[in-house]
């Protein structure tokens, strides 16, 4: 093994001034008998995972038949890129990385699969060239170059690459915001048509893995104001939207709580009428719905959030979200309705009660009637409810307007009869004098 990296390095260099050979024949040149020898000798070691064994077969072959075929790129890049592996000297280490991406090139040269053999080159090219000073924006044309020619076939993490050589271009000054979006754009398409297609859990998980890496990536190098979303995505959205689209948006704006963007709400609606839709989603939906004033699109989508989810405490906490929004539009009973529907889900809702009381205390003037009594009965069950919801100051207020001693005298009752409310509340209470 002695000298052997020294003996690689000249056998590839002297490859680059070689013509191209005959696609995938076999052409075992000058010396056939010793060619096939040493093929099926350097086959046999790489079978057996003897790599270090298989160098000297490797590179008599590259040198004295560079155009055998294409099986000895696929095997020389095998056993280079196992030694990469395992060599601990910096200097062979790099000498034996290039050597693999040398044979990638010398393989497209002689025998094509360009977007194959690049996607394949692609896997290791960021290991070996990563860190070294100045191969940038080598690293992003290649990439660039992966994509082009395999679009959605790219491997995911060729597609994690892209981006992350995208965002180290844009820091340094090489690509614009416009192009890194456009990168970016580019990689969740493949993440995404991969998702769609894959069945596999396991490639479902590498896939989502290198997703979440190159979102993790470009929110870190890439400052993004809700302009920047407006501004890239809002005529697309607009005006040919697509569900790959729709998801970067709602990914950014949720980052950036960018909501009251138009591109928001577009792609939010895009993706619940795809069905592409959360109980995260549907609930920031109906916050945007409340403010921009349209409440009934609000409570569908709080609703769906709770279709969605199999939380009751989080089911709990929609319907009280739709009980809010129910007494802002004068809903009294459906607001009361599903205020004590989410109290009853999760006890821990007290505010639910608190809502139901304002209701009863805010209605006294309406379901006023000839008999004051009757008509304060309303504040004894705003009372009991406020009570319920452990508001001291609510009760109080509510108790203070309980009837006197002389209004029940003057009606013929007395403390501890049943007395029914009337009016849309119904309750029947226990009458207490304030």
């Amino acid at each position: 093994m002695k000298h052997i990296f020294t003996i690689i390095g000249m056998s590839l260099l002297s490859l680059s001034s070689f013509a191209g050979g005959p696609g995938n024949s076999w052409s075992w040149g000058a010396n056939e008998v010793e060619a096939k020898g040493n093929w099926m000798h350097m086959e046999k070691l790489v079978q057996q995972k003897k790599y270090d064994d298989a160098v000297p077969k490797v590179v008599w072959l590259l040198e004295h038949t560079p155009d055998l075929n294409v099986a000895l790129y696929i095997n020389a890049i095998k056993v280079y890129e196992k030694r990469a592996k395992t060599e601990k000297v910096a200097s062979r280490k790099a000498a034996i990385e290039d050597s693999v991406l040398f044979l990638y090139d010398r393989r497209i040269e002689l025998f094509g699969d360009e977007a194959n053999v690049l996607n394949r080159k692609g896997k290791v090219a960021y290991d070996y060239l990563g860190e070294r000073e100045g191969k940038t924006e080598e690293l992003f044309g290649l990439y660039s170059k992966i994509h082009q020619l395999n679009g959605g076939e790219m491997y995911p993490e060729n597609a994690a690459r892209y981006v992350q050589t995208a965002c180290k271009a844009y820091i340094n000054k090489s690509i614009t915001k416009e192009q890194i979006f456009k990168v970016y754009n580019e990689s969740s398409e493949v993440f995404d048509l991969q998702l769609s297609k894959e069945k596999n859990p396991k490639d479902i998980e590498k896939i989502e893995k290198y997703k979440n890496y190159a979102d993790q990536l470009f929110a870190a190098n890439v400052e993004v104001s809700c302009e920047d979303v407006q501004e890239q995505f809002g005529n697309r959205i607009a005006t040919a939207p697509d569900l790959n689209t729709a998801k970067i948006i709602v990914s950014l704006s949720v980052a950036n709580k960018c909501y009251n963007n138009e591109a928001f709400v577009k792609a939010g609606e895009y993706m619940i009428a795809e069905g592409q839709t959360n109980y995260s989603l549907q609930k920031i939906m109906s916050v945007v719905y409340v403010k921009n004033d349209a409440p009934d699109k609000a409570k569908a989508a709080l609703l769906k959030g709770i279709e969605l989810e199999g939380d009751s405490a989080k089911q709990a906490a929609f319907y009280l979200e739709i009980a809010e929004i129910e007494k802002a539009q004068g809903h009294q009973a459906e607001a009361r309705n599903n205020a004590l529907k989410a109290v009853a889900m999760d006890a821990k809702l007290k505010e639910a009660y608190n809502l139901v009381g304002d209701l009863y205390f805010q209605s006294a003037n309406q379901c006023a009637t000839d008999n004051k009594v009757q008509s304060r009965a309303v504040y004894i069950a705003a009372y009991n409810m406020y009570q319920k919801g452990g508001n001291n100051n609510g009760a109080a207020a509510a108790k203070a307007q309980f009837p006197s001693m002389e209004e029940m005298f003057l009606y013929n009752q007395q403390p501890g009869q049943t007395v029914n409310t009337g009016c849309w509340i119904g309750e029947s209470v226990v009458l207490q004098q304030r």
